[in-house]
């Protein structure tokens, strides 16, 4: 049997393109947030040290910070080997309860395939990967050779969850990922 003219199908990148890496996040979650459905956050991930941390702005609405704090307060999650820890970072409040983090290769894992590529999100061109899941996951990868993550979406029922990484603040600098990034607050004693 000949192989000629036969073309691997592309294969998906790893979670942001890097196993270790920090990203703005410009937040839309109407699904989760009715009333503070837009809102920003710092995303550091490392996944060769399995955690990954979201710090949440003031005016967020993130439906794991509701546990803890209201929109009008910091709310930092962060998860280490399996465990979440959620706090408040304005009162120092804390609670912890299973973490669950993404995985870095979750679009080879789920099957991702290469939709299209694309020229429209936030005036990059982009390869746009798709997975069924418990949703239609979509990510959107910038297509120069980098991976660099652009935008990941999902609508849950007809209610839009989209994360617009912003693009410039992208670092795979090492300095950024001092462990004190991912220090466990010491009063999180109390299950969420």
């Amino acid at each position: 049997m000949s192989s000629v003219g036969l073309v691997a199908a592309p294969q998906p990148p790893i979670w942001g393109g890097a196993e270790t890496w920090y990203s703005l996040v410009n937040m839309t979650n109407p699904a989760d947030s009715k009333v503070h459905p837009t809102w920003t956050f710092d995303y550091f991930f490392d996944a060769p040290n399995n955690r990954e941390l979201y710090m949440h702005a003031r005016g967020q609405g993130d439906e794991v910070c509701k546990k803890i704090a209201g929109a009008a307060e910091n709310c930092n999650v962060l998860n280490v080997d399996g465990k979440g820890y959620i706090s408040n970072v304005d009162t120092g409040e804390c609670c912890h309860q299973t973490g669950w983090m993404i995985p870095d290769d979750w679009l080879s894992s789920c099957g991702a395939t290469l939709n299209e590529t694309i020229t429209d999100i936030n005036g990059e061109e982009v390869n746009v990967w798709q997975c069924d899941g418990q949703f239609r996951n979509n990510y959107a990868d910038a297509s120069d050779g980098t991976d660099q993550p652009i935008r990941f979406w999902e609508y849950k029922g007809d209610d839009l969850k989209q994360w617009d990484f912003v693009r410039d603040s992208y670092s795979t600098a090492k300095e950024m990922f001092d462990d004190s990034v991912f220090e466990i607050p010491e009063n999180c004693q109390k299950p969420c």
